[in-house]
């Protein structure tokens, strides 16, 4: 059972939800932000699991585009989910990564992540989803 609330006067959204507990023997609960947040849940490695959201603008041309995370370096140790949306002007939303199936050549759209910065790769024109969100999942070093 899922439990969503706005904050008023913010866009930060809450998510209560109990779908992880009998699998991770825990609750996921708190906000969606472009601050990081922690999870609550350790990895395999038993290093805490972090989040946080981040704003990728546009999505590029036939071309990659870099984003600063703004996870401190050298602090990022594994990145254990990439994920996100983007919206076009006309409020059509894609997943981020995107598969374009039957239009790989000009459609797909990879999100990568290394050090400092999210890596968005367009094999096409994607230039007309004038927003993005990345959302990140990792453990620090």
């Amino acid at each position: 059972m899922a439990d969503i609330s706005k904050d008023p006067g913010s866009d930060d959204f809450n998510v209560t939800t109990d779908a992880f507990t009998g699998l991770l023997g825990t609750r996921l609960a708190g906000q969606f932000s472009t601050s990081e947040v922690s999870t609550g849940m350790f990895w395999i490695d038993d290093k805490p699991v972090f989040r946080k959201v981040v704003d990728t603008g546009a999505l590029p041309n036939s071309t990659q585009s870099l984003v600063a995370h703004n996870i401190a370096s050298p602090n990022l140790d594994a990145v254990l989910f990439i994920r996100g949306f983007a919206e076009d002007t006309n409020g059509n939303q894609i997943p981020l990564p995107h598969v374009d199936v039957g239009n790989e050549a000009a459609g797909d759209v990879g999100v990568a992540v290394n050090d400092t910065v999210i890596i968005i790769t367009a094999a096409g024109n994607a230039s007309l989803f004038d927003k993005s969100h990345v959302e990140l999942w990792y453990t620090k070093v």
